[in-house]
C-alpha cells in the first residue's frame, strides 16, 4: 500500500488528491480539526475523495475542545467507492484499524 497523508485544508484542494493519485497512493489518512458544524461538510469530502480517486480514506478527528472549538469526533473510514465503512462516535476517543489483506475495520475504544 501507498499511504498519503493529508491535514485539513488539503481536502478542500482537489490537486492535492489528485497528486497522491498520480504518485500511485492507495490509501489517502486525513488529521483534521472539524467542529461539529463543519463535520458533514468534511466527511462529504472525504468521501468524495475515496469515490472520485479510487482511494480508501480515512479521516482522524478530534473528540472535545481544541483552539475554541467544539469538535465533532466521528473519525472514518471510507472504502474505494465512498461508502462508509467504519466510525467512531463523538465522544469517545478510540482508534480504526483497517486490515489492508481483508478490507475490515477493528474498531477501539478507551
Amino acid at each position: 500500500e501507498v499511504v498519503s497523508p493529508a491535514i485539513c485544508c488539503e481536502i478542500s484542494n482537489k490537486a492535492h488528491c489528485e497528486f497522491a493519485k498520480r504518485n500511485k497512493a492507495t490509501i489517502y489518512i486525513a488529521s483534521v480539526l472539524s467542529s461539529i458544524n463543519g463535520i458533514d461538510a468534511d466527511m462529504k469530502k472525504l468521501s468524495d475523495i475515496a469515490k472520485h480517486n479510487n482511494l480508501v480514506t480515512f479521516m482522524a478527528n478530534y473528540v472535545g475542545e481544541s483552539g475554541g472549538y467544539k469538535c465533532a469526533g466521528k473519525s472514518s473510514v471510507w472504502d474505494t467507492t465512498g461508502k462508509l465503512i467504519g466510525q467512531l462516535d463523538s465522544e469517545t476517543v478510540g482508534i480504526l484499524i483497517y486490515d489492508t489483506e481483508t478490507k475490515e475495520i477493528v474498531k477501539k475504544t478507551e
